[in-house]
Parts: C-alpha cells; sequence; structure tokens
C-alpha cells in the first residue's frame, strides 16, 4: 500500500521534472505548499507520513477534508487548504489507478493541469485567459478537463503565457501536432536479400527431427553440459544453462536440459536444421542425390562430399562470400570432429546410422578430412554479406549524431502528452522515450536491456541509489562476456526513471506482477524479447532518413561517436561498452583515409597559416 510520504515523494518529483528543476536545487514554494498541505490531511486522519493512506482519498476523503480546513489559521489558508487537497486527491488516482467520485483525474505536467495550476497562481478568471488566447470560455472550460489543444492555437496560447509570466512554450509546445515519420530511408539492400531468404522454409523443424535424430541431439546436449562427461570434452567446449525465462522461443527437445535453457543449443541447433534441410530440398541442385529411406542424423556431419557440398551451397547462398555463418559452421564442425575432443569422432558406432551408400570406411579419416574442410572453409571466412555501419552513416555523418536521436526523444514525450498522460499510448510512448535515453548512455546488448529487473528494494539489475542516482548493475554471470556491468545513467534521466517506475510501468503491467523493467505491449513474467524490434521501430520512424537499427548498433554507434572526438581512445570506448580492449581495437581501429588525410590537410592548414 501506498504511504504518505511515499506519494509525497513520487509527486514531487513528477512537479520538479514538469518545472525543469535539477535534484540539487531546493524545493520552490509552489512544493512546500503541496507538502503543506497533504501533511495537514495526514494529521486530521491521525497519522504519520510514514503510515499507509488505505481508503483516506476515497470514501473518506470529505470528512478528513473538511477536518484538515478547519486546522487552518486563516480564511484565505482554507481556501488555498481545500484546494490544495482536491489537487492531491486527483494525484492520488492518478498514481494508484483508483478514481474517486468527483476527480478531474489530470495527469501530473499534463497540459490541463499547467494550465490550471498558473491561473490559479496568477488568479486570472477563466473568462479572462479565454479572451486573451481567442477561444470561447467554453473551449477553455475543455482545455481544463483534458481536451488538449490543436496547434492552430499555439500563439494565443504563447501570449497566456506572457501574461502569467510562465516559461516560453509551457503551454503553447503543449499542443496537439501530428507526429512526423521518417523521411524515406535508402533501401538496404542486404535487408532486401535477406527478405528472399527467409521465405524459403527448407529447414528441417524441431518436430519433424525423428526419434533418431532426438536421441543424437540430446545426448550431445547431456555431453555438453554435463560437469563430467563420459567422452573427452575440452575445457572451452562446455554450454552453459540457464532459467527457462531466458528461452525467447520457450523450452523444448533441442534447446533444454530438464527445465533449465540451453543458448549455445539453440544457436547450434540451426546449424543441423539447415544442414539436413538442404540435404532433403536443396541438394539435387549441386548434384547431390541421396539414397533411399536415409533418416535424419547427425552422423550425416561425418561424410565429407555432403559437407563440401553443403558448404558450396552456403556461399552461393551469401552471394559468394564467406560471412560469419560460414565461420559459426566451421566452428560447430570441428568442435564435432577434432583430435581428440571431437564429440562424433568419439562415436565410430554411429556410422551404422547411415544408409550402406555413405557409411565411410575409416570413421576416424572421414572424420579428420571433415575437420580439414571445416578448418580451410574458417580460415577463409573473412567477408560479411552487411556492412553494420550503413543504418548509421547518415548520423555519423552529422555534427552531434546524438541529436536526432535527442529530437526523437522530444517526439515521443510530446506524443505522450499529447495523447493525454493517463492513456495508455502515453505509457508506451514514455516507455519508449526511456528505451532510448538508456541505449544513449548505456547501449546494452539486446539480452542485457530485455533482462533489466527493477525491485522497490532495490535489488534488480536496473537500481535507484541513497544518492537518489540510477544504476546499472548486471553481475558478471549474465553477460556475454562475463564482465560486470555497473553503470550510473546520466542526472538528466533521473526524473524520468522516477516518473516512469512509479507512474508508467505500473499501468504498462496493468496488474500483472513482473520483476521485468521494461514492459512490453502484452505484459508478462517474462522478459519482452521484442524490445529489439522495438528499438528498430523508433529509430526508423523517429529519425529522418534513417533505415533503422537495432540495439547491437547502437554500439557502433555510441563508439565511433566517441572515436571521432577523441582518436584512438580505445581504452574509454571498452569503458563504455563494457568490452574488451581487444576487442573493441579490434573492431573499431580500422583505417579511414578520408579521416586521416583530413587530420593532415588540417595540420597543413596550420602550418600555412604560421607562415602569413
Amino acid at each position: 500500500m501506498l504511504t504518505y510520504k511515499e506519494l509525497m515523494d513520487i509527486v514531487a518529483a513528477a512537479v520538479r521534472r514538469q518545472m525543469g528543476l535539477s535534484d540539487s536545487a531546493p524545493d520552490p514554494q509552489t512544493i512546500l505548499n503541496r507538502r503543506y498541505h497533504l501533511r495537514l490531511l495526514c494529521r486530521a486522519a491521525g497519522k504519520e507520513m510514514a503510515a499507509e493512506i488505505g481508503a483516506d482519498f476515497m470514501d473518506g476523503f470529505d470528512k478528513l477534508l473538511e477536518a484538515a480546513v478547519a486546522s487552518a489559521p486563516s480564511q484565505r489558508t482554507k481556501g488555498d487548504v481545500r484546494r490544495g487537497l482536491r489537487w492531491w486527491r486527483e494525484r492520488y488516482a492518478e498514481v494508484t489507478g483508483k478514481s474517486s467520485r468527483g476527480v478531474a483525474n489530470q495527469p501530473i505536467g499534463s497540459f490541463a493541469t499547467v494550465l490550471r495550476e498558473h491561473l490559479v497562481a496568477g488568479q486570472m478568471t477563466h473568462a479572462r485567459a479565454a479572451e486573451i488566447v481567442g477561444v470561447p470560455a467554453s473551449t477553455l472550460s475543455s482545455w481544463l478537463q483534458g481536451v488538449i489543444p490543436q496547434a492552430t492555437v499555439a500563439p494565443g496560447l504563447a501570449r497566456l503565457e506572457e501574461k502569467l509570466g510562465m516559461t516560453r512554450g509551457a503551454l503553447s509546445e503543449r499542443v496537439r501536432r501530428k507526429v512526423p515519420t521518417a523521411a524515406p530511408a535508402p533501401v538496404s539492400a542486404y535487408r532486401e536479400r535477406l527478405k528472399v531468404l527467409c521465405r524459403d522454409r527448407y529447414r528441417l523443424q524441431p518436430r519433424d527431427a525423428g526419434v533418431q535424430l532426438m536421441n543424437e541431439w540430446q545426448g550431445l546436449l547431456r555431453y555438453k553440459t554435463a560437469k563430467a562427461p563420459t567422452l573427452q570434452r575440452s575445457r572451452r567446449a562446455v554450454w552453459r544453462l540457464s532459467p527457462p525465462r531466458e528461452a525467447r522461443k520457450g523450452l523444448g527437445w533441442h534447446n533444454a536440459v530438464g527445465q533449465q535453457y540451453c543458448a549455445s543449443a539453440e544457436l547450434e541447433w540451426r546449424h543441423v536444421s539447415s544442414f539436413i534441410g538442404f540435404l532433403r530440398h536443396k541438394s539435387g541442385a549441386l548434384g547431390v542425390t541421396m539414397p533411399e529411406g536415409w533418416q535424419p542424423t547427425l552422423a550425416l556431419f561425418a561424410v565429407p562430399e555432403l559437407v563440401e557440398s553443403y558448404f558450396a551451397w552456403m556461399v552461393q547462398r551469401a552471394d559468394g562470400i564467406l560471412n560469419s555463418r560460414i565461420k559459426t559452421l566451421a566452428n560447430f564442425l570441428q568442435c564435432l570432429t577434432v583430435q581428440p575432443t571431437g564429440w562424433l569422432l568419439q562415436q565410430p558406432a554411429f556410422a551404422n546410422h547411415l544408409p550402406a551408400d555413405l557409411r565411410p570406411a575409416d570413421w576416424s579419416l572421414a572424420c579428420a578430412t571433415v575437420n580439414r574442410i571445416a578448418t580451410a572453409y574458417r580460415g577463409e571466412a573473412k567477408g560479411s554479406s552487411r556492412d553494420p555501419f550503413e543504418p548509421i552513416r547518415g548520423l555519423l555523418a552529422l555534427p552531434e549524431p546524438f541529436d536526432p536521436i535527442v529530437e526523437a526523444i522530444r517526439l515521443l514525450d510530446q506524443r505522450a502528452i499529447s495523447a493525454g498522460l493517463q492513456s495508455p499510448t502515453a505509457a508506451r510512448a514514455k516507455r519508449d522515450a526511456l528505451l532510448l535515453t538508456i541505449l544513449l548512455s548505456v547501449p546494452l546488448r539486446h539480452r542485457n536491456l530485455a533482462m533489466l529487473t527493477y525491485r522497490q528494494d532495490g535489488t534488480g539489475t536496473l537500481q535507484r541509489r541513497p544518492d537518489g542516482r540510477w544504476h546499472i548493475h548486471i553481475p558478471a554471470e549474465l553477460t556475454k562476456n562475463k564482465k560486470e556491468i555497473d553503470a550510473p545513467l546520466p542526472e538528466s534521466a533521473v526524473a524520468r526513471l522516477d516518473e516512469y517506475v512509479s507512474l508508467y510501468r505500473p499501468r504498462l503491467l496493468n496488474g500483472v506482477q513482473s520483476d521485468y523493467a521494461i514492459v512490453g505491449s502484452r505484459p508478462s513474467q517474462s522478459p519482452w524479447w521484442g524490445v529489439n524490434a522495438r528499438v528498430y521501430y523508433l529509430t526508423k520512424t523517429y529519425i529522418p532518413g534513417c533505415p533503422g537499427f537495432h540495439t547491437h548498433t547502437w554500439r557502433h554507434l555510441v563508439a565511433t561517436r566517441w572515436l571521432d572526438r577523441h582518436p584512438e581512445d580505445y581504452v574509454t570506448v571498452a569503458h563504455l561498452l563494457f568490452d574488451d580492449l581487444q576487442t573493441v581495437i579490434k573492431t573499431y581501429s580500422r583505417p579511414s583515409p578520408a579521416k586521416a588525410i583530413a587530420r593532415a590537410n588540417k595540420d597543413i592548414d596550420q602550418l600555412m597559416s604560421r607562415q602569413r
């Protein structure tokens, strides 16, 4: 249950943000007055500020209101207290989602709330305000009830701001405007080709694998995850098990051991399903004829001719590029066939799972041949089917690549205001604005972003520290490279996070109990794996000329922006990305002739200027 102190802190933080105050600035008189009014109600209820509010703002409110008003020292103060406590009842309804009789239910920071507060503070009548804006008094009354004005009245609202001594834009920038979409973005040849490839559903589905392949794969899973496998295993050939909540598409026989999820099994199964699917549906195009009645089995990976044909087909499918998919396939095959710890190598009895026409005479020799094929392809797999910097090249060409993103955050805030801050649309817009804010500061990988947790006791991975600052703290065992992430978020994000966890996240959850911080459109007790697609949508929709990019590309954006301003400062980039220094240098130390020549020209210009 909510306490009086918690209500006061939540609302004060939101009002301070609306007024543009920093955390260190003292409370203005407006907030001090609000605090005084709430304390009077608390005393009238015979409670301390740490006590739960209970039904004080519901059925018992009218009686408590009169008692609190009666305790005010003067007649004028009594009127202020009455209005102030009605204002607090509105805030309580907004924070808790509990409506009460006669409550206008206008959210903190909404157009209606801002207008009402300044009319009261400026002692201006509704009729006079309507006259200044140039609208009927009934129209202004509808604004006070929550209707958002059209953009055509912005000049009149600017006049009202001036008369009331308000900050420019406090009202005129909150009018209903159509949120602009991005300009047509350049077409990505890679994404167009990927669309075509994704329509080709040739892969073997787990439900069609058959008993033999199922048993073999589960044996490999046990071998990879066991503490002490019966077969030899290299120290690095271990697959990690995770809680079932990390399974993005649910648990199945191909990606789980009992009720524990194995992400590596999920990834490596794709090689198996693709290879078997190739043999069933595509191998004929390369002159490969499979025997009658053959069954799916991992032993097929020990047939050099089939493996060679599959590699050739994969390269052809990638437009002749030996890309990272070729490399990961080669890694998988090496793991199966390497001396002396290859899992397939150590099981010569698997030869009996093959049709007689494909059965090798010497199992060890066949595995060694496959290993040489895989090693050769792995050595040449240095190409890339896509340029990871392509979606952000337009941003990187700007003097400040973050400017369009900051503007996108502002547009999302505007969308929330235009929709009415209590609406589901506003909650989603505020969540989206927070997503972009977090990624600007801490460009998390998809998995870590989706699995951020928030708990009021501060034990989640998204934490509010005693000093009021927000941190992301992810233990090393939950990160890809086993590096702990402990990142303070910028001070400018404090009020936004306070607002999100206290107001918008509960609305998105809609009663569902979940520890996950970022809540999707369909709240559940599992991570929102769709957050990656949401980031792509937001960058495509709200950044003009951007084709859209996913969470991982933010890492390239943050790193490249920093290096453009601080050449060769790879140490800082490693800290920003929570990555290894060697990985950062390998990824971002690519020579750029244009930048090198530009620096050299700058030196020449400085030299020539000294000769004048």
